[in-house]
């Protein structure tokens, strides 16, 4: 091989098996001999940058120039799509460093001035965050959450994450999370824990949760295995303690519900921690004083512990002040656009009164007495099953005629359908049906925002009082003569609730919805309302859609760009404007 042969692979990667172990540049190569026939000494450089040498026969410079040298020159051709991959990857992977607002770019979210200042002003800095948000509803704490999320994994500072809300909540978090910031989160509940070979507490490394399924017996214990990098707690408000009397002579006691139990251990374990409320104080400075103790337990002594900087502390955070560094409050008021704009104008509210003709309130005496004698108050355990259904009930008789006709219609149908069923057992079957049934208590913790339509429709259904079939045989006359007088009323009566709202709407100021030009978000507490409220509403000629706490994230969207592009009238539940 000629010298001139040689010299086209100087600068170039090659392999010289048998000399070194990785690839190395050829630096210069010269011949032994007059013609390299006696092979070649070489200099190459290393990959560390070093200079070496070796001297290889003929044969092997035939061998290696001749394969290798065609290999070095194709693999200088690589595929320009991996190779753009690679390179968006590493920039990525360390864009951080240089943009410390990376998140927003990669989420394509037109984020504002008190989102930012929250994640990357107060949050982002402390190395081991400890923090309450707790601004009003409508600033956007899901967001800021997912921004931190996604900060903090593009650091690589957290890979197990795990969020807490109220069950209602879960698929709403999932959707925005999922949506806005690309990051999957798998919801744990009760069908799918027993179903995993593998325990999900472990398994997944980003969980959503509701707050009532993972403070259960048996569940906690799992939870608190995790080992959570950050613990986000949607309403922490709900998890609350008091300070008990320890009677005479004895220390005061802490009297923490099961929410209370479960968050204040997790935020022990956890590297990260961030608390979530619109509502951080109801008013009960003991209350408050156990509920910043999850924020940290050492900064934060127990009530009845306090000493003079802790209580200076305390008051510090109930403030909730700029300097605060454990907590930000920011209310609609002082909340600004990009332009320095208010981002929630003036809000002006007026109550259009009405009143109930003779049948509606004849309809609402009958109904009150029923929930009354049937539906008493109980006692013990049982005390929340039945606060719950007369609460439930009573919201839907103030809600409109349709919700309480359809809900004692389902009530009566679940009632005959357990008296048939009790009279087909023997005594003992029969005693033993009831105790299981008035067993089914409801979570003494548990309000009713805390339930889906779901659980809310299956309390009022299926919860009975009734010991003997006696008892159950009278409640059934009853609901039949209450849901014959609800419809009476419903078909026959004028709805004055009905009727002030078809006023209101010929008002002045719905003139813009008349013609076409404003929108109208038209909020009802429950599902059977709902539709009662927009069948009326389209009679009147107005476009309509819904959105209620049934609908899947899809299927929410879509009503929401109907609204946006076509319905003069969105009818919705409370659901529409959770979280």
């Amino acid at each position: 091989m000629a010298d001139t042969n040689l010299t086209q692979y100087i600068g170039k990667r090659i392999t010289l098996h048998g000399h070194f172990d990785v690839p190395v540049v050829l630096e210069d190569a010269r011949p032994l001999g007059s013609d390299g026939s006696a092979g070649y000494e070489c200099r190459v450089r290393l990959p560390d940058g070093t200079l070496d040498e070796a001297v290889i026969s003929a044969e092997e410079a035939t061998s290696i120039f001749g394969q290798e040298g065609k290999a070095a020159e194709s693999a200088r051709l690589v595929d320009a799509e991996k190779l753009r991959l690679l390179i968006e990857s590493a920039r990525i992977r360390l864009a951080y460093a240089h943009d410390h607002q990376f998140a927003v770019s990669l989420s394509g979210i037109r984020t504002l001035p008190h989102q930012i200042e929250a994640v990357y002003r107060r949050m982002l800095p402390q190395p081991r965050l400890r923090f309450l948000l707790a601004d009003d509803p409508g600033a956007g704490k899901t967001i800021m959450a997912g921004l931190l999320i996604k900060e903090m994994k593009l650091r690589e500072a957290i890979e197990r994450i795990l969020i807490l809300c109220p069950a209602p909540l879960t698929i709403q978090w999932q959707d925005e999370m999922l949506r806005w910031f690309g990051e999957p989160f798998d919801i744990i509940f009760s069908a799918v824990d027993q179903q995993q070979l593998a325990d999900p507490w472990q398994r997944c490394n980003q969980v959503i949760a509701s707050i009532d399924y993972a403070k259960q017996d048996g569940v906690r214990e799992r939870v608190w295995r995790g080992k959570w990098n950050l613990v986000i707690i949607d309403e922490a408000h709900k998890c609350s303690a008091r300070t008990t009397s320890g009677g005479r002579g004895r220390e005061p006691k802490v009297a923490p519900t099961k929410r209370y139990t479960l968050a204040y251990q997790l935020t022990s374990l956890a590297d990260h921690v961030l608390l979530l409320t619109a509502t951080p104080h109801h008013g009960d400075e003991d209350k408050f004083a156990h509920f910043l103790r999850l924020i940290d337990p050492d900064l934060f002594p127990e009530p009845h512990r306090l000493g003079t900087e802790a209580t200076a502390i305390r008051k510090k955070v109930f403030h909730l002040g700029k300097d605060c560094p454990w907590a930000l409050r920011r209310l609609k008021e002082d909340l600004r656009d990009l332009n320095g704009r208010r981002l929630f104008p003036d809000r002006h509210a007026h109550t259009v009164t009405f009143s109930l003709n003779s049948e509606e309130y004849a309809l609402y005496k009958a109904v009150t007495a029923y929930i009354n004698e049937f539906i008493p108050h109980r006692t013990g355990q049982r005390r929340s099953s039945a606060a719950l259904t007369r609460t439930v009930l009573q919201r839907r008789l103030a809600s409109s005629t349709c919700a309480i006709h359809e809900s004692l219609k389902r009530r009566l149908r679940k009632q005959q359908d357990l008296l048939e069923e009790l009279e087909s057992l023997s005594p003992t079957q029969r005693a033993r049906r009831l105790t299981a049934i008035q067993g089914r208590l409801v979570d003494a913790e548990q309000e009713e925002d805390d339930l889906d339509d779901a659980a809310r429709d299956q309390l009022v259904d299926e919860y009975t009082a009734a010991l003997e079939l006696e008892q159950l045989r009278a409640e059934i006359v009853a609901l039949k003569e209450l849901v014959e007088q609800a419809r009476r009323v419903r078909e026959q009566a004028n709805d004055s609730k009905l009727a002030a709202l078809k006023n209101c709407l010929g008002e002045a100021q719905f003139l813009e919805l008349k013609d076409g030009r404003g929108k109208l978000l038209l909020f009802t507490e429950h599902r059977d309302t709902l539709t009662y409220v927009r069948e009326h509403l389209e009679k009147w000629g107005y476009s309509t859609c819904e959105i209620h706490g049934g609908m899947n994230p899809h299927e929410r969207k879509r009503a929401q760009e109907i609204f946006r592009t076509q319905a003069q009238v969105c009818v919705a539940t409370e659901a529409a404007g959770e979280g």
